[in-house]
């Protein structure tokens, strides 16, 4: 069985497109160049031979298609966009189809080629992937979706509404709140990048490393979580991490965290450190993993091991939660928390799609509205926690005041409230 190139291995991916697919850019030049809209005489002085372009229309059409799918195929460090689909349109002169005609025949040559060279394969479908956009973007968010949300902050208000009096009633409350926003997030993701499948989502907080001394919360599941964290990053000095602090039920990662890390060339550990850096989201899938550049090859195969042996979906997605970077207009954008969603699709549904910054950007506005619930909810549960003398070394530190704290607990007297 011929195993697929990494689809980040772009040197590799180029050597074999060039070997085998990259003998024809000549008659692409000359084609592109032929008017076959019309027959033209080609006049030789006494006798003028009428040239019928117009017969050569479809084979010259079908060839042009072909020249578009190597050109949309050809590897380069550059990610394509939606952008340059139309630009490989005009390029070969097929504006006489709408975008999505050229997108759905663009597609099925890719499909003839990936039938032809297997080693290709990954490549190829994640390629297809951005042209699914054109072809079939997602439906717009469903009823059940909004008010779903509506629910949500409602019990949120009465999360908070309850602090005062009851601080374990409003930490259940709370923690059930996490829960269903997560699942809610969850779901959310994969109405962008291919149906239901079996899917998690937690909850990551930028925390300070020095605050961060054991597993949160404290219990057998938790613990383990951590240990596997310590063993991965042990060796890399930050000063923040980010922190799973909230999951759907039996997820199995809370406890983890990662390094808010970058190499001396300025790439970012994948995953939620990227999300959190670059303030968008990031894929990885366990099958096609990306390159550990500027890490050491220690902790590259650290990772790599972790991905095998314990992270048992087919890939997760981080996405970013920006909010305002103070409370005035104009001030920019920050992370305060990031959310991941952990997926494992059907072989024929594999979420290529995320692969791509226009799919992302999608999922990253359906699931805002949801992690900004569960980072709430859990801003409730670690002050009930604070009260109640538990989990009092968590803190959130996003760098704002704005967002480090719950607003309310400034105005509630918490010694006085029932336990």
């Amino acid at each position: 069985m011929t195993v697929a190139i990494n689809s980040y291995a772009r040197d590799e991916l180029l050597a074999y497109f060039v070997q085998n697919l990259g003998g024809t850019r000549r008659w692409e030049n000359i084609l592109t160049k032929i008017d076959t809209s019309q027959n033209v005489d080609i006049d030789l002085g006494s006798v003028k031979i009428p040239l019928p372009l117009k017969a050569m229309r479809p084979f010259v059409g079908s060839f042009l298609l072909g020249a578009a799918a190597r050109r949309f195929l050809r590897p380069s460090l550059r990610q394509l966009t939606r952008q340059d689909i139309s630009r490989i349109r005009e390029a070969v002169g097929r504006t006489d189809l709408s975008e999505r005609v050229f997108a759905e025949k663009v597609r099925d040559r890719c499909v003839e080629i990936e039938e032809s060279h297997p080693p290709l394969g990954r490549w190829i479908r994640r390629q297809i992937a951005l042209l699914e956009i054109l072809i079939a973007p997602p439906p717009e968010m469903t009823p059940d979706t909004v008010r779903a949300a509506i629910g949500l902050r409602q019990g949120l208000f009465q999360a908070t509404a309850v602090l005062p009096v009851t601080l374990t009633a409003a930490l259940n409350l709370a923690e059930q709140i996490i829960h269903d926003a997560l699942r809610a997030a969850a779901l959310a993701t994969c109405s962008v990048f291919g149906g239901e499948c079996q899917v998690s989502a937690n909850l990551m907080i930028p925390i300070k490393a020095d605050r961060h001394l054991g597993p949160y919360p404290s219990h057998s599941s938790a613990a383990a979580s951590h240990a596997r964290a310590e063993g991965l990053w042990r060796s890399i000095n930050v000063d923040r991490r980010l922190l799973v602090v909230g999951e759907t039920k039996g997820a199995g990662h809370q406890g983890f965290w990662v390094p808010v890390a970058s190499s001396p060339d300025g790439d970012e550990l994948p995953g939620a450190p990227y999300a959190y850096h670059r303030m968008s989201p990031n894929a990885v899938f366990k099958d096609d993993l990306p390159p550990f550049a500027g890490f050491s090859e220690q902790i590259c195969e650290k990772w790599r091991q972790y991905m095998k042996e314990h992270f048992s979906e087919r890939l997760f997605v981080s996405i970013p939660l920006l909010v305002p970077d103070s409370a005035r207009a104009g001030t920019g954008s920050m992370v305060a928390a990031v959310l991941n969603v952990n997926a494992s699709p059907g072989m024929g549904d594999a979420w290529y799609r995320a692969y791509h910054e226009e799919w992302l950007d999608l999922a990253q506005g359906r699931v805002a509205q949801f992690a900004e619930i569960a980072l709430y909810a859990f801003l409730v549960k670690a002050h009930a926690e604070r009260a109640l003398g538990q989990g009092g070394s968590i803190q959130i530190d996003t760098g704002s005041t704005l967002w480090d704290r719950l607003a309310i607990a400034d105005m509630m007297m918490l010694p006085g409230a029932k336990q």
